[in-house]
């Protein structure tokens, strides 16, 4: 099968990274190439697989993007046209966008979606009406939309896309951690976060709770990640007394090497669509403390970590989940969980599932 990647640029985040993993996978058996449409000064490896980018204009304006947009939308029209028989797999709204406009001119109809964020909780009251109504009429013609977990496709069901188009395949575990989680007997404990840096991720509540814990215990707090918020998190952390104890990694190819013994990994976001982090964590062998409303990472989680779950919004309930964890027995309890977690997970490979997909949407099987 020839199987076509679509996806706004080849930046160095979840929903690129789980498709360069996907393609990877399935180039062994299938003929698969990725379009992407903004370039990106460090793009992310694509793992062998044939990249090709759609837009021609460079920089990050509006009126770039604009442009290039366009000029991706009807480059692919002609290549629709000219191998009507081609599967098109696009990731993430805007590629969406431009996956379905290009087939509607060339009449094409062989074309998946894969939806991955909560768009819509980013907008405001009116771009958010005609958004909901835009996403309704385009996702309905997909022959398949890919939610990358049940909250996704709830969120969807909510728009009005039909059931029956909608299919769940989790993230595959992207970056693999090269050295097992290290524990002791000793009752100190390495809090830790890996993501972004911004406001959703919500850590200044993290470094909060992190004042308020002993630094017999708990000595330090390791964030290893990037992004807008990092100078609002340092001067918070020296707002609180703690700066010396909170450790800013940034971008690490092998993360985990970062994080000391007896690991407790704490997600505190707003809102996570699946959380390729989490899955790593549980790999790496981590405890793993998640936000009530991290939807989608709470879903990875399962429910063996139920009762570590915080409210994202309350400093008290962050800091009681961490020292529940943090009894003697109740980590090696919950460590026992973490291993039992990750094999339930692996059961179910998302690279078999999305090949599925595609297979079913070349028959019309639904």
């Amino acid at each position: 099968m020839k199987i076509n990647f679509l996806v706004n640029s080849l930046h160095k985040g979840g929903a690129e990274l789980a498709l360069a993993s996907i393609a990877s996978d399935l180039s062994s058996r299938h003929d698969v190439v990725i379009f992407y449409i903004d370039e990106e000064a460090e793009p992310i490896s694509t793992k062998g697989v044939k990249s090709k980018r759609l837009g021609i204009f460079s920089g990050k304006g509006f009126y770039v993007r604009v442009g290039n947009y366009i000029v991706a939308l009807l480059r692919l029209a002609i290549m629709k046209k000219r191998s009507p028989a081609e599967l098109y797999c696009s990731f993430l709204l805007y590629s969406n966008l431009v996956n379905f406009f290009s087939s509607l001119l060339s009449a094409h109809n062989f074309f998946v979606f894969s939806e991955r964020t909560f768009v819509l909780d980013r907008m405001n009251k009116v771009s958010g009406w005609f958004v909901k109504k835009l996403i309704k009429v385009v996702y309905s013609r997909a022959k398949k939309v890919v939610c990358v977990s049940s909250g996704i496709k709830d969120y969807l069901l909510k728009v009005g896309v039909p059931s029956e188009r909608l299919v769940v395949v989790p993230n595959p575990l992207i970056n693999a951690p090269t050295c097992p989680a290290r524990f002791s007997e000793e009752s100190l404990f390495s809090i830790f976060y890996i993501g972004r840096l911004h406001k959703v991720k919500n850590l200044t509540l993290l470094v909060e709770a992190f004042s308020h814990l002993s630094p017999e215990t708990y000595p330090y707090l390791t964030i290893i990640g990037d992004g807008e918020e990092k100078k609002n998190i340092l001067n918070f952390a020296k707002e609180k007394g703690v700066a010396d104890r909170v450790r800013f990694c940034g971008f690490c190819e092998e993360p985990f090497e970062k994080v000391g013994s007896n690991p407790i990994f704490v997600l505190p976001s707003f809102s996570e669509s699946f959380g390729n982090v989490v899955v790593e964590a549980l790999s790496f062998g981590s405890p793993v403390l998640i936000s009530k409303t991290a939807k989608g990472a709470v879903e990875v989680s399962g429910d063996f970590f139920d009762d570590l779950k915080f409210d994202p919004y309350n400093v008290a309930s962050i800091i009681s989940s961490i020292k529940k964890v943090s009894r003697s027995s109740e980590y090696k309890s919950y460590a026992k969980k973490v291993k039992f977690r990750y094999a339930q997970l692996l059961d179910k490979l998302p690279h078999e599932e999305y090949e599925k997909v595609f297979y079913q949407s070349a028959k019309g099987d639904f």
